[in-house]
This record gives structure tokens, C-alpha cells and sequence, in this order.
């Protein structure tokens, strides 16, 4: 694939380069959340930034659209950071690489991209400065922690908003738009584990390769999960009297895990049949994920020196009892998956295991009933439990007014009408629409592919175009 660094051209491109500059992972967007509010501050709009750094800045109808209501802008400003297996990428300090491929897509190297949620950023940075548009009175909120369980969503002071409609910018693209979301559920699972007495070598087993991405949008195609595929190998090694040293796996609650790994002491007479174990499961695998996962790799290789503090393998069984992917699909609105499970992130060290799966429901009952079937499953191996996260989804508005413009919109100026898609994953909105009475919302983002991994992607074109529409929606609105 050619490649070009990025140089922008336009001047939301540049306000994204601005953003990509700047570390803002979940949990550090505070420089960003202070980065933005100078700006604001120094154009003279009035701003409020929240204890977690969530940011409204409002900006005055332009003179001669002061009769309009207001409308309220949201985007969050944290992103999904994940990396190719060796990068030295350091998500708090590095700023992220830029590059075009030669098809006009912006990636970022080795890392994934935060256009989830940065085109929404930088989309309003240019209309919280513009000058030369016809605008309303615009609240523009930023918030942070979306992708680590909606936290800013959750902690923000509803009151503030003076607006009753909201356009999100976090979710659809040039030919569709969201109207509905799924509720979630983070939950945390800990199982301290036996120590185990055994002499031989250290080894270390690695599954890598896998597609992963979104865990919402992509689980329903049944890729690989690094962290269960793991599991069933440790499991299956129990019998050769392996024990287990430390183990990881996975970078997000809501991504699905690309890679997993574990540091293992067998005994020398038993080399031999672990290896058999694990090329079997290697062919299974090949097999099985050929069409999701054709760079799949399964590797057993010589550590360093003794085991020192080994344990049981016993309690692995856990993590292949948990289930994950997909359970149910949304007949009403297919191919939407209804209820999943996403065993994102694993830990083991020191004996102690823990493991985060991210439950994406459409109803709160079903939501409900798989949370009893994890539960179930991890108490059984005497593991604890903790609810990380936990919000309700965005129920669909057949009435929108704001939908019916931006159809309108849509048709007007690109030609083609715009299908309604029912999210699998979970979106602000929710909160919005449960927070304020009476609150229209559209959710609205440009082309793009990968979510959550480091081959997300964004299409320049898109993404410029979809601002060129936001413009003109707003300069519609009565």
C-alpha cells in the first residue's frame, strides 16, 4: 500500500491533526477538555467545564438568527487505544502518526486512529469559531470517558442545556444514521488461583493475528477472540500437568481482543505433549477462522530460565466457561445483534485473575439474564464480581422532526435518501434522551472502517463531504 503523511488541506482536517496531537485515551482527556476551552475562551463564548473535564461551550446565534432555538453539538472526546503487537507507541505521551493511503483513507501507524470520536471534535471546533454561516444559538458539548462505560455522559449536569435538539456525532455514515442504541454493562470478574508445585521450563504461548475491532459493530461476524482461544489451550494443558506463571490479553472492554499470551512452566516430560496439544488447536483454529481471521498464528516458544511462583490451570476453565459473542439478533431490525458478550481485557499476575466482558443488550431484561448466566459461571470456579458500567439504551422516536430535516437534507444535497440503522453498540444519546425531556436527537459521522483497532481508518472525502451536510442542516433549521 502507498502511503503519504497527512498535510490537511481543509480546515477541519487541520483542527483533526490539531486533536491527534494531543494524547486523549479514556480517562486522559483533561489536556484536550483545556486545550479547546482556551480556544473558546480567547473567541469571547462563554464555557463550563465539568470535575471529570466534560466541556460546554456555547456559542451565540449569529445576528438575524436569534429567533431560532438553540441547538446542542456533542462528540466525546476520548478514543480507543490500541496497537500493533511491538509498537512503542506510548498512548500518554505520543502524538499520533498521520498518513493517507493512496485511496484517500487517513490512518494512524500502528495505532488505531480516533476518528471514533475525533471527526466529531473537530467538526465543532470549526463552528464554534466560523464567521461566515448563518448559526443558531449552538451548545457544544464534549465529553469524555464514551469509550470506558459513557462516564462523562453520566456525570454531566443535564440542567445546563438550554437546548431541546441535539445532533450526535458519533455514530452512521454518508447512507444511513442511527436511531436507536443498546443498553451495556461492564462487569469485572477476579478468581485468585492455586499455586501449583512443578519443575520445568518456562515457555511462553501466544495467540496473534486476529482481525478483533468494534464490539459492537463487528462481533456479529463471529471473529476470534484472543483471550478464549487462549483459554481453551491453557484448559486443554491442565492434563500435562502445566502450570501457569502470568498471563494478558486484549486492550479495551469494547474491543474484541487481537492478541493474547501466557507465560507457562511444563514439565521436560511433558514437552512434548503440550506441543501436540497445542499444534491440534492450532489446526483447529486455522480452520475454524480462515474467512474472519486468515492471519491467525498460534506460537509455543522456550521463556527465560525456571518457574519461581507457578499455579493451577484449574481456574482457566473459568474463562472458557464465560460466554461470548453473539446470542441473539434483532429480528425487527437485522442484522443488529440484540445481546452479546465481549471478553475484552485479561490479567493474571501474582495468581490473581482478572478478566472484563462488556454485555450490549436491547432490552434491560435480556440484559438482565445474561449478566445471571456470567455471574453463574464465575461463582462456580468461586470468582467475585463487580458492575464496572452500567446504562440504558436509546429508544427510537418514530416522531423526529429533526430526522425528517435531515432526510430532507440528505436528498437535497447529495441525491439519495438515508436508511435508518438500529446500533448495536451504545451511544450518548441515551443519557441525553433520559436526561432531558423532550430532547430530538439524529446521530450523524462520516465513512469510516476498523473502529477500535489499530486498521481504523477514515475517508478524507467523507469525512468532508458529512461536514458539508451538517452546514447545511443547521442553515435549515426553522
Amino acid at each position: 500500500m502507498s502511503c503519504t503523511p497527512f498535510v490537511p488541506s481543509t480546515q477541519i482536517e487541520k483542527y483533526f491533526a490539531w486533536l491527534s496531537a494531543i494524547p486523549h485515551g479514556s480517562f486522559n482527556e483533561h489536556t484536550l477538555s483545556c486545550a479547546v476551552r482556551e480556544i473558546a475562551e480567547k473567541a469571547g463564548l462563554w464555557t463550563y467545564q465539568d470535575e471529570v473535564s466534560n466541556l460546554l461551550v456555547r456559542r451565540p446565534a449569529t445576528p438575524g438568527c436569534e429567533h431560532k432555538a438553540p441547538l446542542i453539538l456533542q462528540a466525546h472526546m476520548d478514543m480507543v487505544c490500541t496497537k500493533i503487537p511491538g509498537s512503542r507507541h506510548d498512548f500518554l505521551t505520543d502524538p499520533l502518526k498521520l498518513f493517507v493511503d493512496e485511496e484517500g483513507w487517513l490512518h494512524a501507524h500502528e495505532t488505531s486512529l480516533g476518528a471514533d470520536d475525533g471527526i466529531g471534535v473537530a467538526y465543532m471546533m470549526d463552528l464554534m469559531l466560523r464567521k461566515d454561516i448563518p448559526l443558531p444559538e449552538l451548545e457544544l458539548l464534549f465529553t469524555v470517558q464514551e469509550e470506558a462505560g459513557m462516564g462523562g455522559a453520566r456525570a454531566f449536569d443535564y440542567s445546563l442545556l438550554r437546548g431541546r435538539r441535539m445532533v450526535g456525532l458519533d455514530c452512521g455514515g454518508e447512507y444511513f444514521t442511527a436511531v436507536s442504541s443498546c443498553g451495556s454493562r461492564r462487569m469485572i470478574f477476579t478468581l485468585p488461583l492455586e499455586k501449583a508445585d512443578v519443575c520445568g521450563k518456562q515457555y511462553r504461548l501466544s495467540v496473534e493475528g486476529l482481525t478483533g475491532g468494534h464490539s459492537a459493530s463487528d462481533i456479529a461476524d463471529a471473529r476470534g477472540n484472543a483471550i478464549k482461544l487462549l483459554a481453551h489451550i491453557l484448559s486443554a494443558l491442565e492434563k500435562t500437568g502445566a502450570a501457569l506463571i502470568r498471563a494478558e490479553g486484549g486492550e479495551a472492554d469494547n474491543a474484541i481482543p487481537r492478541a493474547a499470551s501466557a507465560v507457562l512452566c511444563i514439565p521436560d516430560e511433558q514437552y512434548a505433549q503440550a506441543r501436540k496439544i497445542v499444534e491440534e488447536y492450532t489446526r483447529s483454529y486455522t480452520k475454524s477462522y480462515r474467512l474472519t481471521d486468515p492471519k491467525l498464528t498460534v506460537t509455543l516458544n522456550p521463556g527465560n530460565g525456571e518457574a519461581k511462583a507457578a499455579y493451577s490451570l484449574h481456574g482457566i476453565r473459568m474463562l472458557v466457561a464465560l460466554r461470548d459473542g453473539v446470542f441473539a439478533r434483532d429480528l425487527e431490525h437485522p442484522p443488529r445483534s440484540a445481546l452479546s458478550s465481549n471478553m475484552g481485557v485479561l490479567a493474571i499476575d501474582d495468581g490473581i485473575l482478572t478478566v472484563r466482558s462488556m454485555i450490549r443488550s436491547t432490552t434491560e431484561e435480556w440484559k438482565e439474564l445474561l449478566s445471571e448466566q456470567l455471574i453463574a459461571a464465575a461463582e462456580a470456579y468461586g470468582a467475585r464480581y463487580t458492575v464496572d458500567s452500567d446504562y440504558t439504551g436509546w429508544e427510537y422516536d418514530p416522531d423526529s422532526a429533526l430526522r425528517r430535516l435531515y432526510f430532507e437534507t440528505v436528498q437535497e444535497l447529495f441525491g439519495h435518501g438515508m436508511q435508518e440503522s438500529f446500533a448495536a453498540g451504545g451511544l450518548e444519546a441515551g443519557f441525553f434522551a433520559g436526561g432531558v425531556p423532550g430532547m430530538d436527537i439524529i446521530e450523524m459521522q462520516c465513512a469510516m472502517t476498523g473502529l477500535h483497532s489499530p486498521s481504523e481508518k477514515m475517508e478524507l472525502v467523507s469525512f468532508n463531504r458529512m461536514y458539508e451536510l451538517l452546514v447545511k442542516l443547521i442553515e435549515c433549521l426553522p
